[in-house]
């Protein structure tokens, strides 16, 4: 009877981990890496007008301050009611920026 406790904890203790690390799998956000510029509204306005709210953090700070200026920002993107928040892992001025595609203005 004791050896079946022990296994019937050691199932439920094993479940319970297999569960949380699927759940924070769901909830991961994969990085990804824009470019655009940063506008007076603290925002990141990409080259096909996509806009991005910046994250409140002491590096989206740092890039709020960054006014007018075409950046290569790497970090997550959280998308609530319609709107998109950047979170930023790291930023860099692109040594070129993207041309666009052949066909269209620019």
């Amino acid at each position: 009877m004791k050896q079946y406790k022990m296994f019937l904890i050691s199932g439920l203790f094993g479940l319970m981990i297999v569960a949380l690390v699927s759940v924070m799998g769901v909830f991961a956000a994969d990085e990804v890496t824009i470019q655009g510029t940063i506008n007076e509204a603290g925002q990141v306005v990409t080259d096909n007008g996509e806009i991005y709210a910046i994250a409140f953090d002491d590096l989206g700070m740092e890039v709020m301050g960054k006014i007018d200026q075409y950046l290569e920002l790497v970090g997550t993107v959280e998308e609530r009611e319609g709107e998109k928040t950047f979170t930023i892992k790291l930023y860099r001025e692109p040594q070129e920026k993207e041309a666009a595609p052949a066909g269209e203005g620019g």
